[in-house]
């Protein structure tokens, strides 16, 4: 079945815990609610359980019976927190429609391997939905069918784990996600939207970008859309250091005063004399807000 949040507010007093969020998590879904600390995810879990009414806004448990057609449905959400004597260890019952878990502390799972080894299992065993509030990155990408991003209690993006890192909704986002981090590079939107300046290089976009008054704007680039060589092209720059990331090394090189993270297969030494050049069809491109730019 599935779990419907529309407008939905929650406050403490005068503090306000959650804003306004609305999404749909699709039925037999595994959905990580994922952001930093204080970002409301144990409320919105807490919500879902029945163990708080939201202040304003609904959570609905809806069966499809055709595509068009819903019924809304009764439901005992099974919680699972710290103090639940079976998480981490047993499985619930296959049968169970709503799965929510609270997040895996170490004094429950004591590695990462061993926490999402256990969210597998139960991803696979359980035919309902799971609901799993984590602050772990790394554990959302892996585990989940789709995410919903939050932070402060404002809803930033529900999307699946490959929307959340080729299109982040915002900077945000775009560095909560992915290790290394993403590379954040000031801009300037040229040529009618169609491409974009950075530093002393000229870049055509694989899209066209149409936000007519937008000039100033950040140019988000993954280390694994860098390239390092040797070879002239692209921006010359200097390594500053270069990191063992097991299978690839983690080369930063200064160009122009700025810091950019390349993964590589090869190694360089401090301060060699090299080339740096963007992948610009991965290039992500972000307004003067922060604010993903769409490329048509």
């Amino acid at each position: 079945m599935d779990i419907c949040f529309t407008n939905l507010t929650h406050c403490y007093g005068d503090t306000t815990a959650l804003d306004d969020l609305s999404f749909d998590v699709p039925s037999g879904s595994f959905v990580v609610i994922v952001g930093p600390s204080h970002a409301g995810k144990t409320t919105l879990l807490r919500l879902v359980a029945g163990d708080e009414v939201s202040t304003t806004g609904t959570v609905r448990f809806m069966s499809r019976n055709t595509e068009s057609s819903a019924e809304l449905e009764t439901v005992s959400p099974l919680f699972l927190d710290a103090t639940s004597p079976v998480v981490g260890k047993q499985l619930p019952p296959a049968d169970t429609g709503v799965v929510i878990v609270d997040e895996l502390s170490e004094d429950i799972v004591r590695t990462p391997l061993e926490r999402q080894t256990y969210l597998e299992k139960l991803r696979s065993h359980v035919r309902g939905s799971i609901v799993y509030a984590t602050r772990d990155e790394g554990d959302a990408l892996a585990v989940s069918d789709h995410l919903a991003v939050l932070r402060n209690g404002h809803l930033q993006q529900f999307g699946t784990p490959k929307e959340i890192l080729t299109d982040p909704a915002n900077e945000f986002v775009a560095t909560y996600f992915g290790r290394p981090v993403i590379n954040l590079l000031p801009a300037i939107l040229e040529k009618d939207g169609q491409a974009i300046l950075v530093g002393n290089q000229t870049m055509s976009l694989a899209g066209r970008i149409a936000e007519e008054f937008c000039r100033d704007i950040t140019v988000g680039v993954r280390p694994e859309h860098v390239r390092v060589t040797r070879d002239e092209g692209g921006w010359r720059g200097r390594v500053v250091s270069e990191e063992d990331d097991g299978q690839y090394t983690i080369v930063t090189v200064k160009v122009e005063g700025v810091s950019i993270r390349v993964r590589s297969t090869e190694s360089f030494s401090e301060n060699e004399s090299v080339f740096v050049r963007l992948m610009s069809r991965h290039c992500i491109v972000f307004d003067d807000r922060g604010q993903l730019l769409d490329q048509l």
